[in-house]
């Protein structure tokens, strides 16, 4: 799917040099295809056409986070909030990365905003469980994670986290029902599909 978006926007750019939509949307389907340089080469075209262009610095920071360049990830998650502040996922991106490089703190004032912009999503709640797990705060990463299996039942993260702090807590009933879960989700996920899910 990506390949075949790729050759279309080669020839979209081919017409439309000028079109930093284009450049963005290539730079996508690269990263999407993990042809991370060529992503980046098409993301900075993009940048260099329209500055302002939101999402540009979003998928720059996806790709440097995922080389484990947290600190050039920040940069670009700070420039997309820049143009694009009511960006959800920036939020809680930035929030891993500041969690990969140990700032806990400006993890945790990312996750919380993020969970203002989007209360019914769940990854600013499964970040907050992290931060407050890293710090020990095992009962308020409990709350944290009870929220994001309410708000998503399916997150086998969510479950396996808190199947670690029930551990922590010494409740090992409590983690045990974790773990089956974790392994009743992992086997459905590896089960092919008999009807198509809904999608939400």
């Amino acid at each position: 799917y990506y390949a075949e978006a790729t050759r279309m926007l080669k020839t979209f750019i081919g017409l439309s040099p000028q079109d930093a939509k284009a450049y963005l949307m290539l730079g996508i389907a690269y990263r999407k295809q993990d042809q991370d340089a060529l992503a980046i080469q098409q993301l900075k075209q993009a940048h260099a056409i329209a500055p302002r262009l939101p999402l540009v610095h979003y998928n720059l920071g996806k790709i440097y986070a995922s080389q484990g360049n947290n600190e050039a990830a920040l940069d670009e998650y700070r420039d997309e909030l820049g143009v694009n502040p009511q960006f959800y996922d920036v939020y809680w991106s930035a929030g891993e990365a500041e969690i990969a490089v140990k700032k806990l703190d400006a993890a945790e004032a990312l996750f919380r905003r993020a969970t203002k912009i989007k209360p019914l999503a769940y990854q600013g709640y499964y970040g907050l469980a992290r931060v407050y797990l890293m710090r020990k705060q095992l009962h308020k990463a409990e709350a944290e994670l009870k929220t994001v299996i309410a708000l998503a039942p399916g997150s086998i993260d969510g479950h396996s986290l808190l199947a670690e702090v029930y551990n922590q807590l010494g409740k090992t009933l409590e983690a045990k029902r974790e773990e089956l879960v974790v392994e009743t989700l992992k086997s459905q996920a590896s089960q092919p599909d008999e009807a198509p899910a809904p999608s939400h």
